[in-house]
């Protein structure tokens, strides 16, 4: 978070000097437009902000602006939309209203947070294989973290872990390194419709428009997302894609499930032969891993054939 300067009071605390220019705010592309300025804060009669302008004409600016009698917004003058551009008008405000850059430091100091918080996300959606922003915890049990039955939760697939964390949070409650997962399934019965397709048909054709907005309307998605380690079990339920339109979404994640599953698994040479009661735990684990979905059919047949290799 950037730190900004504090007002300061004059001797005789008459009236606030601002201390220092503050860092120049991160102006977003969906806060700039040709109307009226946007303004840091709506306070006084004097206030800064900025606008976009014709680049003929200079180009978007920081603006100082004042409050017309009528409420309307009048600018008093135009800066360039740089780090110079910032410090002059907002040394133009402190000259015109100090008062309410006082107010104006609060206001930046929020947005530098925001700000932070944002690219803080913007750089963990980058580092996601995968993820789902909204799942429902339904049940289970996890050593050493409570997730609440009924709550909204976001599973995120990282480069080397799976996370879960509460919604719009930066803080994981759980992580799962892909080595430690036995089982990610994703599967469900889809779509479930309160109504048959008959029934439907039925009230579409007795009430119209109507009835099919509420025949359709009555058709819900559930897809369960399963996870598994050797002290936990967890249960999610994702109301938005299907099974197999969830499962395409999540593959590079579950992918990289499957490559940390394999290399655990796979036989090293410096290991030796492998004695029957081993072998056949190994070929049971692999099994379990095909069952689970962590394996495809194609890598279990690669595994089992160095198996039966180095066996």
């Amino acid at each position: 978070m950037s730190t900004h300067a504090a007002p300061q009071r004059s001797g005789d605390g008459s009236r606030p000097v601002i201390a220092s220019v503050p860092p120049t705010p991160v102006v977003k592309t969906n806060e700039i437009w040709f109307d009226s300025p946007r303004v840091l804060v709506d306070a006084g009669r004097y206030t800064i902000g900025w606008q976009r302008w014709p680049d003929k004409k200079g180009g978007p600016s920081f603006v100082t602006v004042r409050r017309s009698s009528l409420g309307s917004f009048k600018i008093v003058e135009r800066f360039p939309l740089t780090d110079d551009g910032w410090a002059r008008a907002w040394r133009a405000l402190v000259s015109l209203e100090p008062t309410t850059a006082e107010q104006a430091l609060v206001a930046l100091a929020r947005r530098a947070e925001e700000d932070s918080g944002f690219r803080e996300r913007m750089d963990l959606d980058a580092r996601s294989l995968g993820y789902l922003p909204e799942v429902i915890f339904i049940g289970g049990y996890l050593t050493g973290a409570d997730l609440t039955a009924g709550h909204a939760y976001e599973l995120r697939f990282l480069t080397d872990r799976l996370s879960v964390f509460p919604r719009g949070s930066l803080q994981a409650l759980a992580e799962f390194s892909y080595a430690d997962l036995e089982a990610v399934e994703v599967a469900g019965p889809g779509r479930v419709r309160k109504w048959s397709p008959g029934q439907q048909a039925m009230l579409a054709a007795a009430f119209g428009y109507t009835g099919a907005l509420v025949a359709y309307g009555s058709t819900r998605i559930k897809t369960f997302v399963r996870t598994q380690t050797a002290d936990s079990e967890l249960y999610f339920l994702h109301t938005s894609l299907l099974p197999e339109d969830l499962r395409i979404q999540l593959s590079r994640g579950l992918g990289a499930v499957r490559e940390a599953n394999a290399s655990s698994t796979a036989p090293e040479g410096s290991q030796g032969h492998q004695g029957p009661a081993s072998f056949v735990d190994e070929l049971s684990r692999l099994a379990g891993l095909l069952d689970s979905g962590l394996l495809t059919r194609e890598e279990f047949e690669h595994l089992k054939a160095r198996l039966i290799a180095g066996s």
